[in-house]
């Protein structure tokens, strides 16, 4: 529970652009995952099938992500494999609504999203859920 309290205040950090608080992150990532993984496009494209499409779909779920990094500390920090597959299950259900929205709309939603005061709202809110967290981390420490 700390470690992914802490893990949110980095993320509203990031959102907020206040500081590369997970580029480090990000940079790992990139170089142990994500440039081998775009090297298997080339036998997912065209997208003329089911399969494929669902293929590439896979793939794009490796993608960086500061939300999927925070859900994925929580899968880490759960108390057994079963626990943290559940937590990895109902993140994807709770975003897939979110993700089939965003697709639809990337175009306005783009603007409305990068506007320097919807990242400050948005961090913000991830910033305090992240104290929120750190609080209840903390307290279970003391009791």
């Amino acid at each position: 529970s700390f470690i992914a309290a802490i893990f949110m205040l980095l993320v509203g950090v990031y959102i907020m652009r206040l500081g590369p608080t997970l580029q480090w992150l990000e940079r790992i990532g990139k170089t142990l995952v994500w440039q081998h993984i775009v090297k298997l496009n080339k036998y997912l494209m065209p997208i003329n099938s089911p399969f494929k499409a669902l293929g590439y779909g896979a793939l794009w779920g490796w993608l960086p992500c500061g939300l999927v990094y925070s859900a994925l500390t929580w899968a880490m920090t759960s108390p057994s494999a079963l626990d943290g597959a559940l937590v990895m299950l109902c993140f994807a259900l709770g975003t897939f609504p979110a993700m089939i929205t965003l697709g639809v709309a990337a175009q306005k939603l783009n603007t409305i999203i990068n506007h320097p005061w919807t990242r400050i709202v948005l961090g913000s809110v991830i910033i305090w859920y992240g104290i929120y967290l750190l609080i209840i981390a903390t307290d279970k420490l003391v009791h």
